[in-house]
């Protein structure tokens, strides 16, 4: 069972990077500490109005128990932080069957959808430089 976002440490990672086959564009992750584990869709329908917002505890927003991370939120900021953290440490590294180009696609599309830099997140203190609400 998945415990969500806001139960994973600092420690997290990627473990395991997905999408859908089709048009519906839905890139989802599993995301693990070694203790807590949970599943992060991007949604990716272009006839929703949650597109390129985020979805905790499904591999897909229209999963019935999908939990729609708010944009700008704290657990949107974790999700972000430790997506990019983990395409630091994968670009030294032969991509694996274009895994980090979706993840690299994820980030992306969620960081335009925000109106702000890919490349920005939180700092190891929790605080913001633009792209999370303070």
């Amino acid at each position: 069972m998945s415990n969500g976002v806001t139960s994973l440490g600092p420690e997290a990672t990627v473990v395991l990077v997905e999408s859908y086959s089709g048009a519906d564009g839905v890139i989802w992750v599993v995301l693990s500490d070694g203790v807590h584990t949970t599943h992060v869709s991007l949604d990716g329908r272009r006839t929703t109005p949650t597109r390129d917002h985020l979805y905790d505890r499904a591999r897909h927003p229209n999963k019935g128990w999908a939990i729609h991370i708010e944009p700008r939120s704290e657990e949107e900021a974790k999700v972000m932080s430790i997506l990019r953290r983990w395409l630091e440490v994968e670009s030294s590294t032969p991509s694996e069957g274009g895994k980090r180009d979706l993840v690299e696609a994820l980030v992306n599309r969620v960081a335009r959808r925000m109106g702000s830099n890919p490349s920005a997140s939180r700092n190891e203190l929790g605080e913001t430089d633009g792209l999370c609400a303070p």
